[in-house]
């Protein structure tokens, strides 16, 4: 319960602090409350994931941790076949890399891109790739970069 009570919002928060300062560097002088509505409203298709998750999981006879990551077949992880192991790559690793092709890790990127754009004035026509570019960047990083890390240097 605390990690929804406070991680979200602490999240948002450092997450806007990102925002503010990624504006900065672009030449643009936002507040830091127009760079907290674009991540709160970025965290919008979050809460429609949440709330269609728990909906299929209300539907589910039982569940198990096992069968909880596949209610919602919204990555493409779920859709394809992965191939079998690439030489040098860790298993699994294809896995992860097709499930950051989510729909609503798309749609995430694509509201964060608009908004962004929208917060420091600029052209859509370059902001919006550059910051889905950015949103997929941080993805890859939490998802696969952060975690391998972790896992290298775990028992030492």
């Amino acid at each position: 319960m605390a990690k929804g009570v406070f991680g979200v919002p602490l999240l948002a928060l450092l997450a806007a602090a990102a925002t503010w300062l990624a504006a900065r560097l672009v030449g643009a002088t936002p507040s830091f409350g127009t760079a907290l509505t674009v991540v709160a409203v970025t965290l919008v298709p979050f809460a429609v994931e949440q709330l269609v998750t728990l909906v299929a999981a209300l539907r589910q006879a039982s569940l198990s941790t096992s069968t909880a990551g596949g209610l919602v077949p919204s990555s493409l992880a779920q859709w394809v076949d992965a191939p079998g192991a690439i030489a040098g790559w860790k298993p699994g690793a294809t896995q992860k890399l097709l499930s950051l092709v989510d729909f609503f890790h798309a749609w995430r990127a694509l509201v964060f891109g608009v908004g962004f754009a929208a917060a420091v004035g600029g052209r859509r026509a370059w902001l919006v790739p550059g910051a889905t570019a950015l949103y997929v960047l941080v993805i890859a990083a939490f998802t696969i970069g952060l975690p391998g890390v972790f896992e290298a240097g775990g028992g030492r």
